[in-house]
């Protein structure tokens, strides 16, 4: 396997260390969000931020735009969200529920704990976090993972990196900076690593994300997933759920693996990966989303692939509209819908992209409250999305209604299910 390595010209801070999630729990209920022990207590709850249209885009038209942003006034009757959505403060530290009717927020882990957070499996059952420290240790030999079920089991694991030393020594760990870890089925998780340049000098850091596949409930690496032609370590691999195809970036474009049969697809030297590239596959498995994040240069930028071999364009620097370069994208768990997180000169635009009529739908500037770095979670039922950004409020997008909420004053999601209680195990 083609081993590449990037360098870093600054020291990357962050490690995992063995270290005790403290099994004390400070739930404290609340109709306001708290988000810090700094954060107002006057959090707004159910602030209405701008109105979409709800028209369909034939093809070769111009996206509807909402009716513009409005100004914060506390609405009076009650949001309802489907579940329970989970989110942390600045810093990775503390973990807060919210959910209920009327909306309701508690917290779970203090916030003088920090935790990388994987999130919810796809079914919705599990909540995988690990311990996180930012001290500096040599030769660490595993981390520690923790699973949360939603029938109140707790499962934690001590995962071995001894095996990993074949490519790096002398580890510095942390998990998912650049690229976070994420389920990719569930019972897969795809866990990314920081670690030092064995070949380089003590102060050289891989600048790109070191990815293995881990089978959390067993403890194993599933590391032959990985074994794939000319792929480049710096770049993400985006395996489909059912494990038969594979998404990867090389040096010259993309190519799409088959599992099955032992080769490649399709090559796609249309589009340059960047290092900042993401391999998103629907949850039925049945497309993926490549989009390179933070490119303003490339001519194209997003694209759909289907697990036959064609594709779609999805973004370039004329296609929706000049001027866009993408911050993230999500896929809805019914797999029809793409929401696309895009800047537009010093705005941040949300775009809906259906995957069944392979069109934009609408576009929503949500930037007056949202800053850097925006994230995009569905609800479970595919009817609501969550915007949420470090130092900016945590908005709520509701799709059937086109209104936009603000929930919490600051925060970052880190998952949705339908399944757990505000109260996590």
């Amino acid at each position: 396997m083609k081993r590449k390595f990037w360098l870093q010209a600054f020291l990357v801070p962050f490690l995992i260390i063995l270290t005790g999630c403290s099994s004390t729990k400070e739930n404290q209920e609340t109709t306001a969000i708290i988000t810090s022990p700094e954060s107002t207590k006057n959090a707004i709850i159910g602030t209405p931020i701008a109105l979409a249209t709800k028209i369909k885009v034939p093809a070769g038209e111009e996206i509807p735009f909402c009716h513009g942003s409005g100004t914060h006034k506390l609405v009076t009757k009650d949001i309802q969200i489907t579940g329970t959505i989970v989110f942390q403060t600045d810093d990775l530290r503390g973990l807060y529920t919210l959910g209920g009717s009327p909306l309701t927020s508690k917290q779970v882990i203090p916030d003088n704990l920090q935790s990388i957070m994987i999130g919810f499996s796809p079914d919705g059952n599990w909540f995988a976090y690990a311990p996180f420290d930012s001290g500096v240790t040599d030769g660490i030999d595993h981390f520690d993972l923790t699973l949360l079920s939603a029938e109140g089991k707790e499962l934690n694991q001590s995962l071995d990196l001894v095996q990993l030393e074949e490519y790096l020594q002398e580890g510095y760990w942390f998990m998912g900076n650049r690229i976070p870890s994420f389920w990719i089925s569930s019972d897969l998780i795809y866990v990314t690593l920081y670690a030092r340049n064995p070949e380089e000098t003590s102060t050289a850091y891989r600048l790109g994300d070191f990815p293995r596949i881990l089978d959390p409930f067993t403890g194993s690496w599933e590391n032959q997933l990985l074994d794939l032609p000319e792929y480049d370590l710096s770049s993400p691999v985006g395996i489909s759920p059912d494990r038969s195809r594979a998404l990867y970036a090389e040096m010259d474009g993309l190519s799409l693996w088959d599992y099955d049969r032992g080769e490649t697809i399709r090559k796609y030297s249309f589009l340059i990966p960047s290092l900042e590239g993401l391999s998103l596959w629907s949850p039925d498995g049945s497309k993926a989303a490549y989009v390179n994040l933070n490119d303003d240069y490339s001519e194209m930028t997003g694209v759909i692939i289907k697990n036959d071999g064609s594709y779609l364009p999805l973004v370039n620097k004329e296609f929706p509209k000049a001027g866009l370069f993408i911050q993230y994208a999500s896929w809805s768990p019914n797999s029809k819908l793409l929401a696309l997180a895009v800047a537009e000169g010093e705005d941040i635009n949300l775009l809906i992209y259906d995957a069944i009529s392979e069109q934009y739908i609408h576009q929503c500037i949500v930037s007056k409250a949202l800053g850097y770095d925006p994230a995009l979670t569905w609800s479970p039922d595919s009817a609501q999305i969550a915007i949420s950004s470090p130092d900016s409020p945590i908005l709520l997008y509701d799709l059937p209604s086109g209104n936009i909420f603000e929930l919490a004053q600051h925060g970052r999601v880190k998952g949705w299910s339908d399944k757990f209680p505000l109260n996590l195990p």
